[in-house]
């Protein structure tokens, strides 16, 4: 008995001469304020930089003393002796969300080494992060804050900040910041220009009349929805996936040639102009309720869904997307024939792609008599279910028209295989075609817009990117390429199949032409032994296994 009583009292003593060491290795030079209402619980929830590190949470002379490891203690709650209340040690991660009323400050000025800091659903009226340099994190949502200074926080990549009461915020040096919530605050200006690495941003029901991202190059998604301003300057985001701009008061949307662009909201402006020409990655589109009297949708490829009533619509051009399954075009002022026009223009669908054509709100609709004066079997002939709007899409009634579908002018003229038409002509696509490729027949001219072109139409045992059995002139605009990237035993990047034709390559763009081949076959960059050749362009590039140009006569201007 008195072994097993000399045993306790060894392993108590034990105990405490550790917790005694305990207490003397914590860090008292490495702390975070908070204020606090006295005499109510705060919960808290703690991260340390190592594991058993000891931490000492202190109010007033209350004094609780614990061990922190390397991953979430799990919340516990800390009494509030006084209005403020420090926790001493090395934290590195530090949750005090949701005590609402009874947190209303935070400084953590005096944690530099901090890496995540959740602060979010509390009653906040100052956050004090200066030189938290390594600060990675800051969720502080729903806090009642009304300014935030985050300058210096070098190493801070995600800042949620959205429903709160902001007027101002500060990202002065934060380089690092890839992601920015800030919805749902009281924000009339945001400079996020020196957030160079900013994939994401979300701006969402503030005031903003000006928002200027310069130099966020790099963004894929951007999210400005209701909020008061009248323009956005896309040039140069070619990484844009995303944009969601709607309920604001644009006037004009350029987001053409921006190739990587899946989802477009810019619904609920003043739009009389949209230009989403080359947005070949384009899967949705939502411009409902603008003043647009034109749409044209050539070369969308990708399209799935568009929706554009209530506008203010006379002609729309559909010419390239045979990805398209639903349409909106209700509200707007089509015309009989131009409605059966787009009828024709819908492509081939198949019973189970469910494909619809929305063109009146109901019974009453005031464009009524015009839709049901069309040949509505130009549609359904390809799957198409023309319908109202109402949730089940309804089919409209049988119309009274007998319009016939024109068959298309075919060209002699091909572009990565595909032939051109006075159908795809404004917006000539296909597989080895991405950029903007475009052809006026009475002028002979076809457009290269940043494109690039990586298959050719097959000829004899080998491809030819370009072929042409008329004259034809050649438009640079940008940068523009001719690949081969399928390696056939023969290559031609630009073949004039048609003696005594001029070959014209003009504009003020580039045309970088790699024509050689890995096999035995000859390949070269134009073809045009039996024509003359004229070349003012920018910039011709050509790199080629056998011959760069083969041409009767070669005239260069400009270069």
């Amino acid at each position: 008995m008195k072994t097993k009583t000399f045993t306790k009292l060894l392993t108590l003593l034990a105990g405490l001469m550790m917790f005694a060491n305990m207490a003397n290795t914590q860090n008292m030079n490495r702390w975070i304020e908070l204020t606090v209402q006295q005499g109510q619980w705060i919960q808290l929830d703690l991260w340390a930089d190592a594991a058993n590190t000891p931490v000492k949470v202190v109010s007033g002379t209350k004094d609780t003393t614990l061990i922190v490891g390397e991953y979430w203690t799990d919340y516990k709650n800390y009494y509030a002796q006084t209005s403020t209340m420090r926790v001493y040690g090395n934290i590195t991660h530090f949750d005090c969300s949701n005590n609402n009323e009874n947190l209303t400050g935070i400084n953590v000025s005096n944690n530099t080494e901090l890496v995540k800091l959740y602060c979010s659903q509390n009653n906040i009226s100052s956050l004090n992060v200066s030189g938290c340099t390594t600060l990675e994190f800051l969720s502080c949502n729903y806090a009642n804050l009304t300014s935030l200074d985050v300058s210096g926080c070098t190493a801070l990549t995600e800042l949620r900040c959205y429903n709160n009461n902001l007027t101002s915020l500060n990202f002065t040096g934060c380089t690092a910041l890839r992601i920015l919530n800030c919805n749902k605050n009281n924000l009339t200006t945001l400079d996020i220009s020196g957030c160079t690495a900013l994939t994401l941003l979300n701006c969402d029901e503030n005031n903003l009349t000006s928002l200027n991202f310069t130099g966020c190059t790099v963004l894929t998604h951007l999210s400005c929805i209701n909020n008061n301003l009248t323009s956005l300057n896309l040039t140069g985001y070619t990484a844009l996936r995303t944009l969601l701009c709607n309920k604001n008061n644009l006037t004009s949307l350029d987001v053409s040639g921006r190739t990587a662009l899946e989802i477009l909201w810019c619904d609920n402006n003043n739009l009389t102009s949209l230009d989403i020409s080359g947005c070949t990655a384009l899967t949705y589109l939502n411009c409902n309720e603008n003043n647009l009297t034109s749409l044209n949708l050539s070369g969308c490829t990708a399209l799935e869904e568009f929706y554009c009533r209530n506008n203010s619509l006379t002609s729309l051009y559909l010419s390239g997307c045979n990805a398209l399954k639903k349409a909106g075009i209700r509200g707007n002022k089509f015309t009989t024939p131009k409605i059966d026009k787009i009828y024709c223009s819908l492509p081939q669908r198949e019973e189970v792609d469910k494909a619809t054509i929305i063109v009146l709100q109901n019974e009453s609709d005031p464009n009524k008599e015009s839709v049901m004066a069309t040949t509505k079997r130009n549609a359904t002939d390809k799957n198409w279910k023309v319908s109202y709007a109402d949730a089940e899409y309804t089919p409209i009634g049988e119309t009274t028209g007998n319009y016939t579908c024109l068959a298309p002018e075919t060209y002699p003229l091909w572009v990565a295989g595909e032939q051109v038409t006075s159908f795809n002509a404004s917006a000539i696509t296909g597989e080895g075609i991405t950029g903007s490729v475009s052809y006026i027949h009475a002028a002979n001219t076809l457009t290269l817009n940043g494109a690039t072109i990586t298959k050719g139409k097959p000829d004899g045992d080998g491809e030819v990117a370009i072929l042409s059995e008329i004259p034809l002139t050649i438009n640079l605009i940008d940068e523009n390429k001719i690949l081969n990237s399928t390696y056939p035993k023969n290559y031609a990047g630009i073949l004039i199949n048609q003696s005594d034709i001029p070959l014209n390559i003009t504009g003020d763009g580039s045309l970088n032409m790699d024509v050689k081949s890995s096999s035995s076959g000859y390949c070269l960059g134009i073809f045009a032994s039996s024509n003359p050749v004229n070349l003012s362009c920018n910039s011709l590039k050509i790199t080629s296994s056998h011959v760069g140009i083969a041409s009767k006569e070669l005239h260069i201007t400009n270069g």
